[in-house]
């Protein structure tokens, strides 16, 4: 199992996730975050398990769908580096 690094990006991506949807779905925020924590959790055992990020040229540039949300991450050698989590309707231009 792979180490997980999350970048202060990514972090915060979380908690402004949770912020949102509680604002709307105060009893929902806690399992979207708890979802997306479980891929977490199988991208640091399965790395590779996501697609290429079609919006960067780096191939160790990778994403796996938690709901409406992309997981962006980058695989290392014994590091799993999370970069970003956006909604799948953003358009981002660097991760």
């Amino acid at each position: 199992m792979a180490e997980i690094k999350w970048t202060a990006t990514a972090s915060e991506d979380l908690h402004h996730i949770f912020l949102y949807i509680q604002l709307d779905a105060p009893n929902s925020a806690k399992d979207v975050i708890n979802r997306i924590l479980a891929h977490i959790e199988l991208i640091s055992k399965q790395p590779l398990m996501g697609r290429k990020v079609t919006e960067v040229k780096d191939t160790n540039i990778r994403e796996t769908l938690s709901g409406k949300y992309r997981i962006i991450y980058e695989v290392g050698p014994d590091i799993i580096t999370l970069r970003t989590i956006i909604h799948g309707a953003r358009d981002f231009k660097h991760v």
